[in-house]
């Protein structure tokens, strides 16, 4: 699981807190073949807040934090693309 690669702490603590925060309706979690992928939901009463604020807190962090974080590839570039 790369959230728990990325953080390093173990899966099943990863699982735990994905599956608390679905089942408090903060997060929707939904298969893609033998991935669940979730998401925030919309519908819950203080998503646009917290989604401001993640979004406050990524805008100023270091740049080597973002790439850490959140720019990873899963595949390699396809060759002679322009960029």
């Amino acid at each position: 699981m790369e959230i728990a690669k990325t953080f390093q702490i173990s899966n099943s603590q990863v699982n735990r807190t994905l599956n608390k925060l679905e089942q408090a309706d903060i997060l929707i979690g939904r298969e893609m073949g033998r991935t669940r992928v979730y998401s925030l939901n919309q519908k819950w009463f203080l998503s646009k807040e917290l989604k401001a604020m993640l979004d406050k807190v990524i805008l100023n962090m270091p740049l080597e934090e973002q790439e850490k974080y959140f720019m990873k590839r899963k595949r390699p570039r396809k060759k002679n693309k322009v960029t």
